[in-house]
């Protein structure tokens, strides 16, 4: 991940999907006392009132947005597509994964928000195939980049969660640590689940971009609900086509 600072305000971007001239995106930092999406709109020259930003309640619902629909207050919705120039498509995390996709074949981008919940419906792979059935995209051609969130030596979750993951992960020690003491416990690498349900939709691992940063322990730099409870601020994270 590269990083951005303009003045007091930071955001960051995937080096894959800046290779791209034909699109722009972003993860933002923490940057407390700020307007995020306007100081994005500014630093990245983008038009603000073409920001779409979901109400997300951990779904795996996911929307097409096109210049008819962009005014459309999109409830319950956690991932959004498009194919239109300009559209600015945002979910927002503080510790859950930021997943932008672009489909450099076919001109498409989708903007994914993946909590535990998210994750264990596979909302990432339920958008890879949408963005194939709306616009042809195939999972081979698509580039994405997971932003910071949690990492999973800070992330312990009880029983509920893991035994979510059962039917997807039979051999769960892929992405769970089991707690030696807790058995009931485990530390959940939700970075790992993503990125194997993209390959198994058929993306590239070349084509993946993972950050390394940790949301919890960057205090400095990310929001984190874990660390500051759940009326902490959000990070926004989008991506648009030029």
């Amino acid at each position: 991940m590269i990083k951005k600072k303009a003045g007091l305000f930071t955001l960051f971007q995937s080096e894959k999907l800046s290779q791209y001239g034909n699109i722009d995106h972003f993860f933002s930092g923490k940057n407390s006392g700020f307007d995020q999406l306007e100081q994005v709109a500014v630093q990245l020259k983008l038009n603000q009132y073409q920001f779409v930003v979901p109400k997300q309640t951990h779904t795996d619902s996911i929307v097409k947005v096109t210049l008819q629909n962009l005014s459309t207050t999109f409830y319950d919705t956690d991932a959004a597509i498009t194919n239109e120039q300009g559209i600015v498509l945002v979910v927002k995390t503080a510790d859950c994964v930021p997943i932008l996709l672009f489909d450099p074949v076919n001109k498409a981008i989708a903007a994914v928000h993946s909590g535990w919940r998210g994750t264990s419906k596979n909302i990432v792979g339920k958008t890879v195939r949408k963005m194939g059935i709306e616009f042809g995209s195939r999972p081979a051609d698509l580039v994405a980049g997971i932003g910071p969130c949690i990492g999973s030596h800070n992330y312990e979750v009880g029983s509920e969660v893991i035994n979510s993951f059962y039917s997807s992960f039979p051999d769960l020690s892929s992405i769970v640590t089991i707690s030696p003491s807790s058995p009931e416990k485990g530390k959940l690498n939700l970075k790992e689940v993503n990125l194997q349900l993209m390959l198994r939709e058929g993306l590239q691992f070349d084509n993946i971009e993972i950050s390394s940063h940790c949301t919890f322990d960057s205090s400095d730099d990310f929001f984190s609900a874990r660390r500051e409870g759940s009326k902490t601020g959000r990070m926004i994270n989008g991506i648009v086509l030029k």
